[in-house]
């Protein structure tokens, strides 16, 4: 997913921003707890990372060692961080990513509750600038193997984390997908030190800007392509000649002890999909016989690749079907 914009990620509209999107789940528990696989029903939040440079600057290249998550008074994780990344990201040229963005971490399942704070570890950053200049914190090597002329500073990078408040100064997460947007300026977070030495100095800015919560995914779907054997000539019905998309197929499944049949639609280009489908084996067939108001039946006879498949919450399990045979029924002709 890294260098993909997500979806739902807002575009910043000023100027010189990085936008920091959340689009990758947490997981949360206990202090110090590592990272895990989102659980049913959990709440997720997700983190991309999106750039623009600043006026003086080339590139602008960060490393982010830790991202904790801070809960308020009253919640569960207030005594302490959760520690959300599984690894330093390394460098990451953060003047890349005005067009695109860069996923820090996966959707992981957040622990329901109310945090307050996001809190970044910063461990490396190298900056060119647009006279040449090369300058590194921390003994980072430039990527692009140029060389450096002097030192970044970084007062507020120490060990404990650039706190960064949460929108409206908590979020609390219950159930369905966070995305919370944060922008990183590199016009307000580099800049030269005081007097004549022509250091420079980064002071990380980062500010939240835009939260949306959408619903836990619960259901898939199937989908695959409808192919017509070389013998079949779809036939004149209802007075038109009928199509591909006349084929409906079908999915079958027992849930809570209820036999429930769904019907999904065959696009133009001969591709189907049935959707909302809830989590379970599913059989497949189709409508035999489709209707229409002069009294004609279509009648089908297909086959499809499989019996059934599974299908699981959040995605798309894959099968095809053939048509063998279609042919028509007339109104007069009918018993």
């Amino acid at each position: 997913m890294s260098g993909e914009l997500h979806a739902t990620a807002k575009k910043w509209v000023g100027g010189g921003l990085v936008a920091l999107a959340a689009a990758a789940a947490l997981a949360l528990g206990a202090c110090d707890q590592s990272p895990t696989s989102p659980m049913a029903g959990s709440p997720t939040l997700t983190m991309l990372l999106k750039d623009a440079p600043g006026p003086e600057v080339t590139h602008a290249w960060v490393s982010v060692s830790q991202i904790t998550l801070q809960g308020s008074e009253g919640s569960d994780a207030s005594s302490g961080g959760i520690d959300l990344l599984d690894q330093p990201t390394g460098l990451i040229d953060l003047t890349e990513l005005a067009d695109s963005t860069h996923t820090l971490f996966e959707t992981r399942a957040v622990t329901p509750g109310t945090y307050s704070q996001l809190r970044f570890v910063i461990d490396g950053a190298v900056l060119e600038t647009s006279d040449g200049q090369v300058y590194s914190m921390n003994g980072a090597v430039p990527p692009d193997d140029a060389d450096v002329t002097g030192d970044l500073k970084c007062p507020s990078c120490s060990q404990s984390g650039l706190k960064v408040n949460l929108p409206g100064g908590s979020l609390e997460f219950t159930e369905g997908e966070t995305i919370v947007v944060l922008d990183f300026s590199v016009d307000e977070s580099f800049g030269h030190a005081a007097g004549q030495s022509g250091m420079w100095v980064m002071h990380p800015v980062i500010h939240t800007s835009t939260v949306e919560t959408g619903p836990v995914v619960t259901t898939g779907a199937i989908a695959g392509a409808v192919s017509v054997a070389d013998t079949v000539a779809f036939p004149d019905c209802n007075g038109a000649t009928r199509t591909i998309q006349d084929f409906v197929p079908t999915a079958m499944a027992t849930i809570d002890g209820s036999d429930s049949t769904v019907a999904g639609a065959t696009a133009e280009d001969s591709t189907y999909v049935i959707g909302d489908l809830p989590p379970a084996r599913w059989g497949l067939g189709f409508q035999q016989k489709v209707g229409f108001s002069n009294g004609d039946t279509l009648i089908f006879a297909a086959q499809p690749s499989a019996d059934s498949v599974d299908v699981t919450a959040g995605d798309t399990a894959a099968a095809d079907f053939e048509i063998l045979n279609a042919t028509c029924q007339l109104a007069s002709s009918s018993g």
